[in-house]
């Protein structure tokens, strides 16, 4: 018979909980990236937008004052297109009715040229 002996046998394990701490870090990791990313992208959106916005009101603003001239009798002009960015401009026109005047139009178009006239490869 062999005797068993009381040295106990040295193992190299990782419990339980370590690996669990190591995972809830990662996790934490990966959603602050996330946050951040998002984030970001949504603080671009907004400068964006509020950009395009401002360049609205400011065009509003000068198609109001070429009204005003008009009604007063500073300009005969009935129609105007006032330039919001490079890529669109506000349409507007109206209508003189003695002293007052009736908007019959007031609105965005786009002045990107666009060219609709092109031939695609499909087949080889």
């Amino acid at each position: 018979m062999r005797k068993e002996s009381s040295v106990p046998v040295p193992k190299a394990t990782i419990g339980i909980s370590s690996l669990l701490v190591v995972f809830i870090i990662l996790c934490l990791v990966t959603f602050a990236c996330l946050s951040l990313s998002t984030a970001r992208s949504d603080y671009d959106f907004a400068k964006k937008n509020a950009d395009h916005k401002t360049a609205y009101f400011n065009a509003c603003s000068e198609a109001e004052k070429l009204i005003s001239d008009s009604t007063s009798g500073k300009s005969d002009d009935t129609s105007w297109t006032v330039p919001i960015d490079d890529k669109s401009a506000l349409n507007v026109e109206i209508e003189k009715n003695g002293e007052s005047c009736t908007i019959t139009s007031w609105q965005v178009v786009s002045t990107v040229k666009r060219d609709y006239n092109q031939n695609m490869n499909l087949i080889q």
